[in-house]
């Protein structure tokens, strides 16, 4: 399963919305995974490269998740496709 797809379902188990902080300990709890801050970046990196409320989102790539509070905040929701 790919990172962005393990955050979406992480993400639906949490109720739709959640800190950063939050999505890792399930992502490490649901998946096993040890959560090193190399880790921890990757998992960023892939939200924002899946959110048009970032700037590393392009128009070629699905529009999955969406900033809460605001960029930089750190809270995330899923998007209901």
């Amino acid at each position: 399963m790919k990172m962005v797809d393990k955050v979406r379902t992480v993400l639906s188990t949490l109720g739709g919305e959640a800190q950063l902080g939050d999505i890792y300990e399930e992502i490490a709890r649901q998946f096993s995974m040890s959560m090193p801050g190399s880790r921890r970046a990757g998992i960023r990196k892939e939200i924002e490269r899946h959110s048009s409320a970032s700037d590393l989102w392009r128009v070629n790539r699905p529009d999955y998740f969406y900033s809460v509070y605001g960029k930089g905040k750190g809270v995330w929701g899923l998007r209901h496709h």
